[in-house]
């Protein structure tokens, strides 16, 4: 009796553990309603903008990085509004209206490629632009 009431606990057990295929996407992700124009940029080693689009309108940063470095700070700044410019060591991120982000990059001086990750948040939907610009020291 013992064992099959085991053997009934572990048909059970393997039955409640079956992936349903009906439903693929988890509970909680959202499609992609920021529908960036471009995910990743080159800004030349010179300095200079780039203008990304969005297709959606509600949508704002939850983080900057530049070279990896998360010491951008966005709390004094209302992220649901249409317009506010952000400016921290030589990285500019403005959003112009509720469609454009314009990135600003000044003169890379360092030996190094410079890596800037934005981080984009819209509802439970997450996305990035990567921006890369080379060195100007040959």
């Amino acid at each position: 009796m013992r064992k099959r009431l085991l053997y009934l606990f572990l048909f059970l057990t393997f039955i409640s553990c079956s992936k349903d295929n009906s439903n693929p996407r988890p509970i909680g992700q959202w499609d992609d309603i920021i529908k960036l124009s471009q995910k990743e940029a080159t800004i030349p080693s010179t300095g200079g903008s780039i203008e990304i689009t969005t297709q959606g309108d509600w949508w704002w940063p939850v983080d900057a990085r530049l070279d990896n470095n998360p010491n951008y700070d966005f709390s004094a700044i209302n992220l649901l509004s249409g317009n506010y410019t952000f400016k921290e060591d030589c990285v500019q991120i403005e959003r112009k209206d509720f469609k454009t982000i314009i990135i600003t990059m000044d003169e890379n001086n360092t030996n190094a490629l410079r890596t800037l990750l934005i981080g984009l948040e819209a509802g439970d939907y997450f996305d990035h632009i990567i921006v890369k610009q080379p060195s100007n020291i040959n």
